[in-house]
């Protein structure tokens, strides 16, 4: 598996989300970011994807993110981010539970 540093990541998806932003905004649509609290996702914390919606590049009207609440626990995303958020660039919430495993373990099939 090929690994990315973390300024290769920010700079990548920064770039890819303002040529999807200038896309979805001839249509009005907005863009909702997920962030999967996975080890081998590249975005896989809240603060890190809020970090890269936030750049000077991409703080648009129509760029947010999904706050999915397994992906915010199953990687340890910090409270702390989530408390310094603007909320209006959550735009989809998703609520969800998880079994009862460490959270070094968990996988998306481990959400109730």
């Amino acid at each position: 598996m090929k690994k990315f540093t973390n300024r290769q990541i920010k700079e990548n998806s920064v770039k890819v989300l303002n040529e999807l932003a200038d896309i979805a905004e001839k249509y009005g649509v907005k863009l909702a970011m997920e962030f999967v609290g996975h080890p081998q996702c590249t975005i896989n914390t809240f603060g890190q994807a809020y970090d890269v919606i936030k750049t000077k590049t991409v703080n648009r009207d129509n760029v947010g993110l999904v706050l999915d609440c397994f992906h915010f626990y199953a990687m340890g995303s910090r409270i702390e981010d989530l408390q310094k958020v603007d909320g209006s660039k959550i735009f989809i919430l998703h609520i969800d539970d998880a079994e009862d495993f460490s959270i070094s373990s968990l996988i998306d099939e481990d959400r109730l």
